[in-house]
């Protein structure tokens, strides 16, 4: 940054907040994880690089919210989130089944390899329980092992899919367990392009708060 106002004094810094790490690392370490970014564990040392920026571009409202808090400055706060098209499936709810999530992961333990694993384990019994015969379907890229062990009857772990239309045009809800995180949910706000009921963590419904254009909306 020094070298940057060094020599172009006159350019405009911009920070790209994709997501506020400290509060991932914060959630990720209540639940017992190690920290995958150690440089990010407190808020202190992410928002040393923000407040340095002319500039900080949030892709959520809650993210955009916590930063101008920090800032004191809400014109230095610019929200830019993701456009999705909208395309609403078209199977009628009473042929649908099953419950889907999708979530790829570069590294393991992972929001989604946690989110799949808790979910299957503590929160999908209660579900069978109530309605025999319903499955848990995983989508995502790069399946890890410990995903890879849910595999059964009525969870299926299919690993990487090039289309997901089908999946959207069979399931009967989205879910999103996610329980460490930050930034915007892309698969919370693409479930809700094509119009699937979505049961979220609070901390995918945050992330997938997403600011719709009016004519891209179908309720």
């Amino acid at each position: 940054m020094e070298l940057v106002r060094r020599t172009n004094p006159k350019a405009r810094v911009i920070y790209d907040a994709e997501a506020l790490w400290y509060r991932r690392e914060q959630l990720r370490r209540r639940l017992g994880f190690s920290s995958s970014y150690p440089r990010f564990e407190s808020a202190k040392a992410e928002f040393s690089i923000i407040e340095s920026a002319d500039y900080v571009i949030s892709v959520s409202d809650a993210e955009k919210e916590l930063i101008s808090q920090k800032l004191g400055r809400s014109s230095r706060v610019i929200l830019l989130g993701h456009p999705h098209a909208a395309n609403p499936t078209r199977t009628p709810f009473e042929e649908r089944q099953d419950l889907l999530f999708l979530g790829g992961s570069k590294s393991s333990p992972g929001p989604n390899d946690d989110a799949a694993i808790h979910f299957a384990r503590t929160v999908f019994p209660r579900i069978q329980h109530k309605i025999p015969g319903i499955r848990f379907i995983i989508a995502r890229s790069n399946v890890p092992q410990s995903v890879k062990r849910l595999a059964s009857d009525s969870v299926l772990v299919i690993g990487y899919v090039e289309d997901l239309k089908q999946l959207y045009e069979s399931a009967r809800v989205f879910v999103a367990p996610i329980r460490f995180g930050s930034g915007t949910m892309w698969k919370v706000t693409e479930a809700r392009s094509y119009a699937l009921p979505c049961v979220l963590s609070t901390v995918a419904a945050e992330g997938g708060n997403h600011r719709w254009r009016r004519s891209a909306h179908r309720e």
